[in-house]
């Protein structure tokens, strides 16, 4: 973890002032945005002066110095997750649907694939 400048804000302001530093590419995206019991803590990719604050928001926010972690991205689908693990013959086998049950996803496995199940199991 490492300190860096957030912008601070009520949660109530929280998603309008998200887009807003999205928009101007202010929102550091490679951080965990912070959320606290009142306030949610904006991760910024650079220094910000006081007009762009007031343009951005209202007078409620601040900037602060807070620990932030960086961001995990986890994969959207089975064959992203094992893209390092199989090769692009595997991968096309791979089913791309499945189904949820509880914490639970069923899926078929190709034949081809049986050896391998328990790699696919884990992820």
């Amino acid at each position: 973890m490492m300190k860096m400048k957030c912008l601070k804000t009520p949660k109530k302001e929280a998603e309008k002032i998200r887009k807003k530093l999205a928009e101007r590419k202010i929102l550091n995206r490679d951080k965990k945005t912070i959320t606290g019991k009142e306030n949610v803590f904006f991760p910024l990719k650079k220094e910000i002066d006081k007009e762009l604050i007031k343009e951005i928001c209202s007078e409620e926010v601040e900037i602060v110095e807070k620990e932030t972690e960086p961001k995990t991205n986890k994969p959207r689908s089975l064959k992203e997750a094992l893209k390092d693990k199989f090769n692009e013959e595997e991968k096309e086998k791979l089913v791309t649907s499945f189904n949820i049950v509880g914490d639970i996803a069923t899926l078929e496995i190709p034949e081809e694939l049986r050896e391998k199940e328990r790699e696919i199991g884990k992820q």
